[in-house]
């Protein structure tokens, strides 16, 4: 029988969103950020939830930083942001109760996450350390995407904050670019930062140019207009070759591209959307998760149970079947939602493939999600697979992982709302 570890359930958020351009996202899910997508609404009510899930703690820290620093400093962000909160929450509310009264058959599962043969959280593995991400009265961690800088620091990209800040590997805080800051470059909903061989950051916005911050900060900043419908994620090879991960149309014809830098210019795409899946399917949930080892790198659908892996030069050189049992995806034509609930229900029963870790050894994780209640908090499953597509372990329901680096799979506290509070674990 499979033991279940205690984790709550995690809000959905756009981090990670699981509609259109995106991820589900909960505060602290890798993954994946307000996300552009083709229906203008949900891109809003995604929003609205995430925002509204964090009002509580942002009140919280207010209180706990009362003392703390000149009274303008103190208040004036923290109010806007609470502010904003509860006026959106208000919005979600109404969207949710109109759309449950409209089409009660549409009503989402209460069925918690399972999967054939899971394992309990403790007997995979033991809990370290713990690791809190610096904050000020200017930085606060809503929405992490979380990589691995150099020197084994993290850059955090936060959509919702609309900065791009980098850690050291204890989580001190040593740079902020963005909103808020004297560097604001342009950054708008980033999506990922990645550290680049030459010392700079390249971030890859949501919304607007693909910003380019050099590795001397005396020099300023330049962009790239990419031409792409929806940008959200980013990956150097050692050989220098850059991919962004987004879309190209709705529904898009690919969702990896190749990014010259010389040029300036976003080039060949390829990985399309899966053919099982409806192209208005695919519009609607079209993000792709990608990890990368050496000169190749892995990259799934989220409604898709089949991991790809490519060459750099977007070469398909095998494809393994994600041991998820079960995986449970859309079939037929798009239904006609009309209202936010009702989106959200339609989502509930589905499997999405949330975020992938390549590991040094070899094996690769994948890390999925599944819509309980109402729709808007989701169940979280970790797994460990060799590339054949044998399974080494699996726990589900799970907390959230947000990064991986060397043996230290950094987790979010899973009883703690604030989502720069990590535990560090080390398989057992």
């Amino acid at each position: 029988m499979q033991q279940r570890a205690p984790w709550p359930s995690t809000p959905l958020l756009p981090g990670v969103s699981a509609f259109g351009a995106g991820s589900i996202r909960s505060s602290g899910w890798h993954a994946p950020p307000l996300e552009p997508e083709p229906v203008l609404a949900l891109r809003q009510a995604r929003s609205t939830t995430e925002e509204a899930s964090i009002a509580n703690r942002i009140q919280r820290r207010e209180c706990e930083q009362l003392m703390s620093g000149p009274k303008s400093q103190r208040s004036a962000t923290r109010r806007w942001r609470v502010g904003r909160a509860l006026r959106t929450a208000a919005l979600v509310v109404a969207a949710a109760c109109d759309g449950a009264a409209a089409r009660a058959p549409l009503s989402a599962t209460n069925d918690r996450i399972t999967v054939v043969e899971g394992q309990a959280f403790d007997d995979v593995f033991v809990v370290v350390d713990t690791l809190i991400l610096e904050e000020s009265p200017s930085v606060v961690t809503v929405a992490p995407h979380v990589s691995i800088d150099s020197g084994g620091g993290f850059l955090v990209a936060d959509p919702a904050e609309h900065q791009v800040r980098v850690y050291t590997d204890r989580g001190k805080l040593r740079q902020v670019f963005g909103q808020g800051t004297d560097r604001v470059d342009s950054i708008k909903s980033p999506g990922r930062a990645q550290r680049l061989s030459n010392g700079g950051i390249l971030v890859v916005n949501l919304q607007g140019p693909v910003t380019l911050i050099p590795g001397r900060l005396a020099e300023p900043s330049t962009f790239i207009s990419e031409s792409l419908l929806t940008a959200r994620g980013v990956e150097q090879f050692d050989t220098g070759e850059i991919l962004v991960v987004g879309s190209d149309s709705s529904p898009p014809s690919a969702t990896l591209f190749h990014l010259d830098l010389a040029r300036r210019r976003i080039t060949a795409g390829f990985f399309p959307p899966p053919g099982h899946l409806d192209k208005w399917v695919t519009a609607y949930m079209s993000a792709v998760r990608t990890a990368r080892r050496g000169d190749r790198i892995a990259a799934v659908h989220m409604l898709s149970d089949t991991l790809v892996i490519f060459d750099r030069l977007g070469r398909e050189l095998s494809r393994i079947r994600i041991p998820i049992d079960p995986f449970v995806v859309p079939t037929g034509p798009l239904p006609n939602l009309k209202t936010v609930a009702e989106r959200y229900a339609w989502l509930a029963p589905f499997t999405m493939v949330m975020d992938v870790f390549w590991l040094d050894e070899g094996d690769v994780v994948v890390q999925w999600a599944k819509a309980i209640g109402n729709g808007l908090v989701a169940d979280m499953g970790v797994l460990q697979m060799d590339t054949a597509g044998t399974r080494i372990w699996a726990i589900a329901p799970s907390p959230v992982l947000v990064a991986v680096r060397g043996r230290d799979f950094f987790f979010r506290e899973p009883n703690n709302k604030a989502p720069n509070r990590w535990m560090i674990a080390h398989r057992r």
